[in-house]
């Protein structure tokens, strides 16, 4: 109704009452799928509660249930109001001329297909992104209950917990967003090219138009400068070298690639608004192109080159201090910094008295192979050859009053070894 004045209809027709339509029809399917499901949702988490409360734990399973109803909830209301406010405002901007090639009859009957469908992507896209956030609430949680270890690492000398909970939760949100902004651009593009192309208007967009395709773009790539950033801690986690953590190479070629990529997407976010303003893309294409380029070489290219010709040439010399860094925060990691070494000297022989005062000790050595056990009961149980022994288990058991060590493995039925007429 914004395109076409609304004096165009002389003689409106008077609605038809009509009885059940496609559209109602499809409306009550819909209805009763998504009660179907809620149905069996609530019948998964009603299932779960009974088991963690059962354990003792039902504050938990509350916990998990409304972290993700909560995270469920406003991802989705976020992405709603962003997606449909730039849809919005898109319409509002997009430009309205009569065209007469198109009888208004058709147009007012469009207008609310459209519409409905507008708001029904809208509906799906929101609850689609609501479901991709609140699958991770486990990072969330952790990021906002995390806890300093007191330790910092020592490339970047930043504390550990940052690595732990805080940068999966600003990855994860990154990609969020990056992700939303892309599909409300694309959406944008399309009220625009749609408006353009019903009215046959050449595309020679206006500056208002340019500025809020501009202002998406702009966004998208402030993301990539930011991914970027977090590229620098993500070295801490690096495969290249030979243990795992930041390499010779991830901090000479790698980390330095990395603040000039992010520079490079500054740059281009500089060109767009240049573009913008001046209604010319050819530097926008330039930079594009070279931040390409630069992110082939600079990223990819120069890394593997100091790799190879740097590294490995000289590789112990150069990784040292990395696999030093590696098994310190190893020890640390597994608590064994903190073991004390003590002497005990055994270098006299037992006597009959030792033997006498430590009986449960001795009774308690191991005597059997869990290997040959193992063996041992397949060749016992061969006489039925559908039975199968996985492995053997040492376990410990009180027998007659006296805990002590014990061998153990379960027969499982293998059903590909039944015979036919089984």
């Amino acid at each position: 109704q914004r395109w076409f004045p609304e004096d165009r209809d002389k003689k409106p027709t008077p609605p038809v009452k009509r009885g059940w339509t496609t559209a109602r029809v499809f409306l009550v399917l819909v209805g009763a799928l998504t009660l179907f499901i809620l149905i069996n949702i609530a019948k998964g988490w009603y299932s779960e509660w009974l088991w963690f409360n059962s354990l003792g734990y039902g504050s938990v399973f509350t916990t998990i249930l409304k972290t993700k109803v909560l995270i469920f909830f406003s991802a989705a209301f976020i992405f709603g109001i962003l997606f449909l406010g730039n849809l919005v405002l898109a319409t509002r901007l997009a430009p309205k001329t009569e065209p007469s090639f198109w009888p208004w009859a058709i147009v007012r009957r469009l207008q609310p297909i459209l519409r409905w469908n507008v708001i029904l992507g809208t509906v799906l896209l929101s609850l689609i992104f609501g479901l991709v956030a609140q699958g991770n609430w486990e990072v969330v949680l952790r990021f906002f209950n995390g806890q300093p270890f007191g330790i910092t690492d020592p490339v970047f000398h930043r504390e550990i917990s940052f690595y732990v909970f805080s940068l999966p939760f600003l990855h994860l949100l990154r990609g969020w967003l990056l992700s939303a902004l892309i599909v409300t651009l694309l959406g944008s593009a399309g009220v625009y090219l749609l408006s353009y192309t019903v009215q046959r208007l050449r595309f020679d967009f206006a500056r208002p138009v340019l500025a809020h395709i501009g202002g998406l773009v702009i966004a998208i790539l402030g993301l990539f400068a930011w991914g970027y950033w977090l590229g620098i801690w993500e070295l801490v986690f690096s495969t290249r070298g030979v243990v795992f953590g930041a390499s010779y190479a991830d901090m000479h070629a790698k980390l330095p690639a990395q603040w000039i990529l992010l520079a490079v997407v500054l740059i281009v976010i500089g060109l767009v608004l240049v573009s913008v303003w001046q209604r010319k893309f050819r530097w926008l294409l330039y930079g594009i192109g070279g931040w390409i380029v630069v992110a082939i070489i600079v990223g990819g290219i120069f890394p593997a080159v100091v790799q190879r010709f740097q590294v490995e040439p000289n590789e112990l010399a150069r990784e040292k201090p990395y696999i030093e860094y590696n098994i310190q925060f190893t020890r640390e990691a597994f608590a064994l910094n903190r073991i004390e070494e003590q002497p005990f000297p055994a270098e006299e022989a037992p006597t009959p008295q030792d033997i006498a005062q430590n009986e449960v000790t001795i009774n308690n050595i191991r005597l059997w192979d869990p290997r040959p056990l193992k063996d041992t009961y397949t060749h016992i149980q061969s006489i039925r050859l559908y039975y199968d022994f996985n492995d053997v288990d040492v376990d410990r058991y009180t027998i007659d009053g006296e805990y002590r060590q014990v061998m153990l493995s379960a027969r499982e039925l293998s059903a590909e070894k039944l015979p036919v007429q089984a």
